[in-house]
């Protein structure tokens, strides 16, 4: 800032004002305090304080535009300075200069009670500029922090989508198109039906199955398919390797379940892949408190000291675009995820 800027206006402090005019009128009286003087002096700095901060209250309260800018601002710490001095007159404690007449010590006090005012106050305003500086520093971090959340999903959701068109359109296409040559090859002489048919069948078994699996694995219709459903068909991708149990007894919005299809995917890849667990249940459950999602399996557990992979990392995302919170940790047998997603975040 410039120098000239330190001047204000900063916002009015009545409390802190009228308490560092209480002490200072308090000390500038120490040297006459006596046990005799002392309830008079302890009172007049308490009523100084009183006044000042009184004053610039009611400034605040009643003239709160005048006061934003300089002359208001100014004018507000002049009053209360001068209540302050006033106060002190009456109870006779005022400083006094040598060779000053009383008004000439009036004056003096008063005028210098406006800089001690004015550069408390901008210490005061200083600070909490700085303060809030920080504040809103940390606040675009953490902003940044979710649109970059956000965009991670949203690149993991539209590659899914791409590969999810590339299985169906292209993928199929050329599937369907096998089939019809291996077709027009029966009628070839002398022809291999065995063989041939033997193609034709493991052909049409991967094009109806593995490929529509893969198409909703990886964009799944969430909004005309319950998420039950979708689940279901997830799990039994593990078996019979895993066998996945779920237990849904929530209504879970539309909005909200392609998170909670994410989240529970990468607990069960998580305890597939690096737990080697035989069996998995998935709880989702609601309260008042929001919805709770539940993933417990028995593999192997956590290892000490693992770093977290990039299933963490979307587990964690996911959770920070629903406003959720979330604790894994090793069992006996196993892991369990607990998730827990407010009920702000059903709007």
């Amino acid at each position: 800032m410039k120098w000239w800027q330190w001047i204000g206006p900063w916002p009015l402090r009545p409390l802190a004002v009228g308490v560092l005019s209480a002490v200072f009128a308090l000390a500038t009286t120490s040297y006459s305090l006596t046990l005799a003087t002392a309830p008079r002096n302890i009172g007049a700095a308490l009523a100084v304080g009183a006044c000042g901060g009184a004053v610039l209250w009611l400034a605040r309260r009643f003239a709160a535009v005048a006061v934003m800018r300089l002359p208001g601002y100014l004018l507000a710490v002049t009053l209360a300075a001068l209540a302050g001095n006033v106060v002190r007159l009456i109870t006779d404690t005022m400083l006094t200069f040598p060779n000053f007449s009383a008004l000439a010590n009036f004056v003096a006090t008063w005028a210098r009670s406006i800089p001690f005012v004015l550069i408390f106050l901008a210490l005061l305003g200083a600070s909490q500029r700085r303060l809030q500086a920080q504040v809103d520093r940390a606040d675009e971090a953490v902003e940044a922090l979710q649109h970059q959340a956000e965009a991670l999903l949203a690149a993991d959701e539209e590659v899914r989508r791409q590969v999810a068109l590339v299985l169906h359109d292209r993928v199929q296409a050329g599937l369907i198109a096998a089939c019809l040559r291996l077709r027009r090859g029966l009628r070839a002489d002398p022809p291999d039906a065995r063989e041939i048919a033997d193609v034709l069948d493991q052909l049409e078994e991967l094009r109806t199955l593995d490929v529509r699996h893969a198409v909703h694995a990886l964009s799944p219709n969430l909004r005309e398919v319950d998420l039950l459903t979708s689940l279901e068909e997830l799990g039994r991708t593990y078996a019979p390797a895993m066998i996945v149990r779920f237990d849904v007894r929530a209504n879970v919005p539309i909005p909200l379940r392609l998170g909670v299809y994410r989240i529970i995917e990468q607990c069960l890849l998580n305890a597939a892949m690096h737990g080697g667990a035989q069996h998995c249940d998935v709880a989702i459950s609601e309260d008042l408190a929001g919805l709770a999602v539940t993933v417990v399996d028995d593999g192997s557990g956590l290892e000490p000291g693992g770093t977290p992979g990039f299933g963490t990392t979307l587990i964690d995302t996911w959770c920070r675009v629903l406003g959720a919170t979330w604790a894994r940790q090793s069992r006996a047998r196993g892991v369990s995820v607990a998730v827990r997603i407010p009920g702000s975040s059903h709007m």
